[in-house]
Formats: C-alpha cells, structure tokens, sequence
C-alpha cells in the first residue's frame, strides 16, 4: 500500500501539494447535497507527544455534504462486490482503494483523494525496523441521520482499514488526548488527538505525523496558491469555499486572480477581453466548448508559476467542470500568435458543457493534470481555441501570420488515427496481409473490396498493466475500404485475451459511410475478479449480464 500510494503522488508532474489542493476538494464537491455551498477548510495542528516532539497534523473538514454514508463493508466485501458501488455508499467507496467513481456530475474519477492524504503522513518507524514507511489516515463523519463514525486506515506497509467506532465511542476517541490505532498493528503508536467532534453534517479527514517540508510549505502560502489554481472558478461561481487556519490563528481565505475579478467579459465594451459562447466540438456528439475566455491587459506582471517548466496561469487554462486540469501555454502553444512581448500578460480559461465533461473525465490523465492528447476531442479543442485566439489577436493589432489553419472538426477521422497509431498499425497491416499504400486503385472492376484497419486504446497510467477495478478506455476501432464508393455492412469483432488465456468477444455491427469508412468506439473495459469467486480474470463491459 506504501509503494502504490508513492507511485500514485509522486506521479504528479506538478508535485504531491497540487494532489493535496486538488483531490481533497474533489471529493468534498462530489458529495455535495443540492446547491449548498460547499465549505472546506484545511486545518494545521500541533499536538505535544509522549515522545518528546511535537507533532503535526492536519484535518480537512467539509460541509454542505452528504457526509461518509452508507453501509460499512471490508474489504474483502469490496473485493467480491468488483468495487460496484451506487453514489450513496460514499464510506465503502472511501475505503475502496482504486475505486473509480461513476455518475455525470463526479468531479473526481479515479478515487485518489486518500492517497494525496496518506502521502503527507509519515509515521515513525517501528521499533526494530527504522527503514520502514508507514501511512496513516483518520475519518470522523457526521450523518444527516445523527450517526457519527471515526474510521482508521492504515499503511505498514500492507493495507489495514479498521472496524470503525460509531456513536459515543468514536466521539470519544476523537476528543480523547492520545488515541492508540490497534494493538494487533503497534502496541506503541498512538495519536494525540484532542478535537471536538463534528457539528455538521460533513466529513473530517485527520493526517498525523505531517513532515517539517510539508509544515513548511503550508505556512508559506504555497498550498494556497495551488487550491486557488485549482479551485478558483466554482469559488467565483459561489459553489465552494476554501480556507486554511494556522496554529498562530492566522486563516488564509482562497480566492481567485485578480485579473478575473468581477468576471471581466461580462463587460463587452472592456478593451483586451473577448467571450466566444457554445463552440461545436466534431458533429453530432453534444460536444461544446461552453465558454472561451481571453485576456490581455498591459498593467499584468508576469504570472507566478509554482512549477517552472509547466505553465499555469500564462495562457488559457483548460475546467473540467471547474477544475483546472491543464494550461494551454501562450508559448508553447501559440508562439506565432501571441508576441513575445505580450506572453506574460495573456491569459484566458475554457469551460464545457456537460456532454464534454464527461467525455474529458473519460480521457483525463489519472493525475488530472493534463488530457490525452491523442483523442480526437482534445484534437479538436485545442484547434478550436486556436482559431479564437487568432481572432481575438488581429483584434489587439498583434502582427501574425494570416495563414489558413485547418480546422481538427473538418480534418478526415482517418487522418488523425493515422497520427495517433502510426506506430501500432503497421505490424498490424503487415499481419493481416493489408495495402501499406493509399492508392485505392484495384486491379479489376470486379474486384472484393481492400480493407484496413485502425486500432487504439488506453490503458490506466500509460499501462500497459491493468489492476483490479482499472479500466481500458477509448477503445476505437477504424474501418475503411477501397474503393471508397462503397456503402457496406460488416460486423468488427474485438477479442481480449487474459494472460491465462481466457478471452472475451466484443462484436458490433456497422456500415460505413459514402467515403467508405466507419469509426466505432467500444465500452470501457473494466479488470474484475471472476463471477465464480476464483482468482483468474476477465473482462467486464459494463452490462452485469454480458458474459
């Protein structure tokens, strides 16, 4: 659990205090109850220890929630339910580690939010062993039905979840001045506790044992500054609101920049400020860029950048529902359209509408800080924005290029697979025995028709393994034929083989189109046990009755 709680932080490009601004208030935002405000409040505390230091913890409370609800389940009860889970059973899904979450309106998809946790806790070493890593996390919450549980999850470095306490005694446990984790784990670890118990509906996450570097961090304000790139828009909006209180009684208030301050495009008649409103992505999907935001003042410094190499605020900053995942960077991105001498002033955000939203949680890096540029959807957006960006510079006067750019929507589907699985497709043709040529031309009239194939996939974190409740998404399959003035009805049939060789089918019938292609996206694939409770796999489509 150590290992796998390591690999998933320390995979954020932008370092383990972006995971903490971020998966925290996904998952406070995602239990949301109607259109309460949602508050959360990260908290530094200090705690004298029987061991002589002092100790640092902190909590991250929330309310306007739902609060941890549902039934209680161990693990192993997770294991044979395949981590199904419905949006009600938020305890389970909280002690469920890999858990993916499901509904249109999740912010967080991948349940990481107790991994950015458990990485700020450093635990002392046991006695005799100080080369081991320990992790551990504490969960109180309040029900709107008046229960209150404590829950306890522990890493040492195997995965432990405790039975949690329930009414008086975990009121108990949380307020008491030292509170001993279990026996059977150390008989010497405790925690110094001393906090009241909650009284609001809500959920409170304790994290003992925060390092100096961390402590630190926190208290120079650069935890705030990430909660503001991250969060800044949905506290503009009213939705969310953030702070962080200090042990000296110092409290930092999250906002937002200044620069979108009094939302700046809602005043047309401002110069160096554009809005473009409900632009289409590709046809027929439902998918839009809801709003395109650009900026360009002369009085803006040059943006801070917490990370140096990735851009943050200079350029336009892609919300997935509200969240910063990625910035569009003026340099990197728009080198021909934004002067050199303008970069450091630019800014703008793009949001989506629902339909868009949903495919992007899809295709979504599991750090959430990028999108997987090799879809189609994302290919799209960002020649979508292109094309605003060139419009609102020959607006500004800036000189650049009047070249003809063209438009991702209006670019052949077969062109861009090509570029996506170059490297994949050749081996491919060469074992089917297909065309490695274009030409199209056969050698008779009469002759059957020529047919390729394009194949791609995604596996979780880069792959290609797959653990238990991954799953292998954008699975798209591209069929083409020549000649091309053929309209033709085929069946394309996709079999996935386990290493134990057990394999599932996956058939879909098309026909294609005038110009003779057909592109078909297949259900996400999902890694679970076997129906019959033994340890060899297969696949799951999704459909409790597929196989």
């Amino acid at each position: 659990m150590v290992q796998d709680v390591k690999n998933i932080i320390e995979g954020y490009r932008m370092g383990a205090l972006r995971a903490l601004a971020q998966d925290p208030v996904q998952n406070s935002l995602d239990a949301r109850i109607g259109s309460n405000v949602v508050k959360v409040e990260y908290q530094l505390h200090i705690r004298d220890s029987r061991r002589g230091a002092p100790v640092y913890l902190l909590t991250v409370t929330d309310t306007g929630t739902s609060g941890l609800s549902g039934e209680i389940m161990t693990l192993d009860e997770l294991q044979r339910l395949r981590y199904r889970l419905n949006e009600s059973q938020r305890w389970a899904a909280f002690e469920a580690h890999g858990f993916t979450k499901t509904g249109d309106h999740n912010i967080g998809s991948r349940g990481q939010g107790k991994s950015a946790f458990l990485y700020q806790s450093k635990v002392p070493p046991p006695a005799g062993d100080p080369e081991e890593e320990r992790m551990l996390m504490l969960y109180d919450t309040l029900l709107p039905d008046g229960e209150y549980r404590l829950g306890v999850r522990f890493a040492s470095p195997a995965d432990v979840v405790r039975n949690p306490l329930i009414g008086r005694s975990a009121r108990e446990a949380i307020s008491s001045d030292f509170f001993k984790i279990d026996e059977t784990i150390d008989t010497e670890l405790e925690v110094p506790m001393g906090f009241e118990p909650l009284k609001d509906v809500g959920t409170r996450v304790i994290v003992p044992f925060i390092s100096g570097e961390t402590v630190k961090a926190i208290s120079e304000g650069t935890l705030s500054k990430w909660i503001e790139r991250c969060w800044w828009r949905p506290i503009q909006k009213g939705e969310l609101e953030v702070s962080i209180r200090f042990p000296n009684g110092r409290i930092d208030e999250i906002g937002m920049p200044e620069w979108w301050e009094g939302e700046p495009w809602s005043d047309m008649k401002q110069n160096g400020v554009a809005e473009y409103r409900d632009l289409q992505i590709g046809e027929n999907n439902g998918y839009e860029i809801e709003r395109l935001v650009l900026l360009h003042r002369d009085d803006l410094e040059e943006p801070e950048e917490l990370h140096s190499t990735i851009p943050e605020y200079s350029g336009i900053q892609l919300l997935r529902h509200g969240q910063w995942v990625e910035t569009l960077g003026a340099k990197a991105e728009f080198p021909d359209i934004v002067p050199f001498a303008h970069r450091g002033q630019f800014r703008g955000f793009a949001e989506f509408n629902d339909a868009l939203n949903r495919r992007l949680r899809s295709i979504e890096k599991p750090q959430h800080d990028s999108f997987d540029g090799r879809y189609l959807e994302v290919k799209q957006i960002r020649s979508r924005i292109d094309e605003r960006v060139r419009d609102f510079a020959r607006r500004q006067g800036w000189p650049i290029t009047d070249e003809t750019v063209q438009d991702a929507a209006d670019i052949p589907d077969t062109d861009l697979m090509s570029n996506i699985i170059a490297s994949f497709i050749s081996p491919v043709r060469e074992s089917l025995n297909l065309p490695s040529d274009d030409s199209g031309t056969n050698s008779t009239d009469d002759a059957p028709p020529t047919w390729e194939l394009d194949f791609s996939l995604h596996y979780p974190e880069g792959g290609p393994r797959v653990d238990w409740g991954q799953q292998i998404t954008g699975i798209i399959a591209k069929c083409s034929h020549q000649p091309k003035n053929l309209e033709l009805s085929m069946n394309v049939r996709l079999q996935i083989k386990s290493e134990t060789g057990r394999f599932r089918t996956l058939q879909q019938k098309f026909a294609t189109s005038s110009r003779g292609e057909a592109t078909l996206l297949f259900d996400d694939l999902e890694i679970v046990p076997s129906k019959g409770g033994g340890s060899e796999e297969f696949f799951d489509c999704g459909v409790p009755d597929a196989w």
